[in-house]
């Protein structure tokens, strides 16, 4: 039967896939992503007065490490959602406060996917990395994403926070 807490794991659970795939799809295109970051890291080729912005980064070792940062992020806060849907399945049926226990892996998860967005592009990209020029489409287009994430996030993490009651045993 479905009820509030079948549909509470089916949140995790769908957060857990798009960690999962994201991560590893961002592993299937890591060249042309890698490259991207490098991109940011200089700035988009911002200049001021004629020179690189004095915030640009050209070291090569460093796009790799902020990549890194967003693939693991992702696949590591997916996996934390699996673990917690697995723990809230089996739970179901438990009284509130079990139930409840159940969900701190599915908020670690989420904990993750908040870091990765939070530190890495609104703090970094959108932080360190602006320079209070009229943005770029891809930038817009980074921003449309991490804004559509952060609303997922914030869903999820409210539904799954609902109370919930334990099944009347039939």
């Amino acid at each position: 039967m479905i009820n509030l807490r079948t549909m509470q794991v089916v949140i995790v659970a769908a957060m857990a896939s798009w960690g999962i795939m994201d991560g590893i799809g961002n592993l299937i295109v890591y060249d042309t992503w890698v490259k991207i970051v490098a991109f940011v890291l200089t700035l988009e080729e911002t200049m001021v007065n004629g020179a690189p912005h004095p915030r640009a980064i050209y070291n090569p070792v460093l796009p790799h490490i902020g990549y890194a940062f967003i693939y693991l992020s992702k696949l590591i806060g997916g996996v934390l959602c699996i673990m917690g849907a697995v723990k809230m399945w089996k739970s179901r049926l438990e009284v509130a406060e079990v139930f409840n226990a159940a969900k701190e892996k599915f908020y670690m998860g989420i904990g993750f996917f908040l870091f990765m967005l939070i530190f890495g592009f609104v703090t970094l990209k959108g932080g360190m990395f602006n320079t209070g020029e009229m943005p770029s489409d891809f930038t817009l287009m980074v921003f449309d994403f991490v804004s559509l994430f952060l609303a997922m996030c914030a869903a999820a993490t409210i539904f799954v926070s609902l109370p919930t009651q334990a099944p009347a045993k039939s």
